[in-house]
């Protein structure tokens, strides 16, 4: 959904003060909701703010960690273009911003290696750092105690608490999607989730867990729920410019809809065209999810099946490859 005239008085109201603080927070708001398209509006207002301030308001604000934040998420997540991000992950101090890069790229390992450093160096604690901690171990292919998921405490802080539970949600249905069984009672308390974070206008953060969701509700066989939620994620991306979510559920329609095809060769080079962009780009889930898809399409490619292989155990995708097996059928060699 769009971004509200509500909250985009609040912003003006916040920008008009010279409320960085504030600022901030709805940036950060906005954010979640992936409202992308406003970026580049919202980055010229706030560097424009930036100037005005006292040398002991620069220091406060940690110039390190803002507006950085906003030039990683844009040019990584709404225009897949990873390498105008670079100038924003340089410094020593960019620890979060160097995790998100990768871990959007899908480099698993290299972001995990941030999450520890900030850990360290910043004494980045608690419920973020604790379920990224487990779902890596899940995207590694690792064992993982749902209970300690369903243990995580979240915060009290309205944006945070939102984006907590959504995300809370996803670590407990990528478990359930990588084990291949989930009760009812547990979909449906992902779905509440889902649909708490919709009602929110969290876009974004619920466009992650859409991600496990969709294949999730293949799974126990409500695939009319997953196609209708796979129309309304794509939609929602491409009104929002958010083109890494846009890509990434333009491969599941593919791949759900994979049974159907019968232009198979179209398709085919359709996805050899992707997986060549997302290879360019560096984008490692978007390019074995695509990779997969195209495996169980036509699987006459051994070497397609080594490198599907091959990132999937360098780069931590089991999860990845997992989702294809389930919205295909297929299982892979």
């Amino acid at each position: 959904m769009p971004a509200t005239v509500e909250f985009l008085n609040n912003l003006e109201r916040a920008f008009k003060k010279g409320d960085v603080d504030e600022v901030i927070a709805l940036g950060v708001r906005m954010l979640h909701m992936g409202w992308f398209g406003r970026l580049d509006w919202f980055l010229n207002r706030f560097n424009r703010m930036l100037k005005n301030l006292t040398p002991e308001q620069m220091e406060k604000l940690n110039r390190e960690r803002f507006p950085n934040l906003f030039y990683v998420v844009m040019y990584v997540i709404r225009d897949m273009r990873p390498k105008k991000a670079l100038p924003y992950i340089r410094s020593r101090h960019n620890l979060i911003e160097r995790r998100i890069f990768h871990e959007y790229l899908g480099n698993h390992p290299r972001a995990h290696h941030y999450l520890r450093r900030g850990e360290k160096e910043m004494d980045l604690v608690g419920f973020w750092t604790d379920v990224r901690k487990i779902y890596y171990r899940l995207y590694r292919g690792l064992r993982v105690n749902v209970n300690d998921v369903e243990k995580l405490e979240t915060t009290e802080d309205e944006i945070e608490f939102v984006a907590q539970v959504i995300t809370k949600n996803y670590a407990i249905g990528l478990y359930h999607l990588l084990v291949g069984d989930i009760s009812l009672e547990t979909f449906g308390r992902i779905k509440k989730a889902v649909m708490f974070g919709l009602s929110e206008n969290y876009d974004h953060t619920t466009s992650r867990l859409l991600q496990v969701f969709i294949p999730l509700a293949v799974m126990i066989g409500k695939e009319g729920t997953a196609k209708n939620l796979l129309n309304a994620a794509i939609s929602t991306a491409r009104t929002e410019k958010n083109r890494y979510m846009h890509e990434w559920f333009s491969i599941y329609r593919i791949a759900l809809n994979l049974p159907f095809i019968e232009n198979e060769k179209e398709v085919g080079d359709l996805l050899k065209r992707r997986i060549r962009f997302y290879m360019q780009r560096g984008y490692r889930g978007h390019e074995v999810l695509a990779r997969t898809t195209l495996h169980f399409l036509s699987p006459v490619s051994h070497r397609n099946l080594r490198r599907i292989k091959e990132i999937r155990d360098k780069y931590w995708h089991h999860h990845t490859v997992r989702i294809v097996e389930v919205l295909t059928g297929q299982r892979l060699i």
